[in-house]
């Protein structure tokens, strides 16, 4: 059963390079900094603020310290806030 606090980045895929066994790279999903989101309501800035603090707080309960929560490691995926998409070029 997953907790809804759990608000980590899913892992998709590591990827061994020749060499390099032991850093991988990772494959994740694409996010964007917490700054270039396209916040329409205070409502919604209000909700992502409580889903980061819920995550630091999943984080804290399973004995994990960021050490770096500042504004600028804030990442979100934006996928349902950007109904075209997103593209590594043109966010």
């Amino acid at each position: 059963m997953s907790d809804p606090r759990n608000r980590g980045t899913p892992i998709l895929d590591d990827i061994l390079l020749p060499d390099e066994d032991s850093h991988p790279l990772i494959v994740m999903p694409l996010l964007l900094n917490f700054n270039r989101l396209p916040f329409r309501r205070v409502g919604e800035f209000a909700e992502a603020m409580q889903q980061y603090l819920q995550g630091l707080e999943f984080m804290h309960a399973h004995n994990v310290a960021h050490r770096d929560v500042c504004y600028f490691n804030l990442m979100v995926n934006a996928s349902k806030l950007v109904p075209k998409g997103l593209h590594v070029l043109n966010p």
